[in-house]
């Protein structure tokens, strides 16, 4: 049986792609973590080294980029914890291009940072 393992971490608001994409791991033997989004999680994590997230955790945010870009900064600070250290952030995405928009919003926006990721990149979920 495997354990859960805080290095690599999976957080989705759908359950059916958590379920979906963390067997990838389980079928290579690889423990990780997965947890449906909440955005009132309190028990942030340490020791993560690549977190998979989808880039729009709230489906409402598709056309609302400001607050798409919220709601993942948000997060980052709800799940990583400030002592975690250098980890992957790898996006959930068709949409490249709000990869770009994120990290243009964190660095406009200098108030409450999260832990910085040590590289940031996307993945289509349907590749994966």
């Amino acid at each position: 049986m495997l354990t859960e393992s805080n290095k690599i971490l999976l957080i989705d608001d759908n359950q059916d792609d958590l379920i979906r994409l963390s067997q990838v791991f389980y079928d290579k033997g690889i423990g990780c973590r997965k947890l449906i989004y909440d955005a009132f999680y309190d028990r942030p994590l340490s020791d993560v080294r690549v977190l998979f997230m989808d880039i729009n955790l709230n489906y409402a945010n598709e056309t609302d980029e400001k607050k798409r870009n919220a709601t993942l900064k948000d997060a980052l600070n709800l799940y990583i914890a400030k002592n975690n250290g250098p980890y992957v952030l790898v996006f959930w995405t068709s949409n490249v291009e709000w990869k770009d928009s994120f990290l243009e919003f964190m660095k406009r926006d200098a108030i409450d940072l999260p832990v910085s990721p040590l590289y940031v990149t996307t993945m289509a979920k349907d590749d994966f």
